[in-house]
């Protein structure tokens, strides 16, 4: 379980550091794959997100359709 812990703070890490990233490059708040604009309660929600609300479910939809088994 704590290496579970480890892991989950780990990349918390790496996503508030890209998110200090894109702050930095100016890039805060345009997603990283449409490049519109992510709305500001999504951001108040989740500040460390990287993409709008469409291409998120869009990643998470295409995620779970690439681990399905092919049995």
């Amino acid at each position: 379980i704590q290496l579970a812990d480890i892991d989950r703070h780990v990349l918390e890490i790496r996503d508030v550091d890209a998110a200090l990233m894109r702050i930095a490059a100016g890039d805060y708040g345009t997603c990283t794959d449409c490049r519109d604009s992510i709305a500001i309660e999504r951001l108040q929600s989740y500040p460390t997100a990287k993409r709008c609300h469409r291409c998120q479910v869009k990643q998470e939809h295409d995620y779970a359709s690439s681990n399905r088994s092919s049995i």
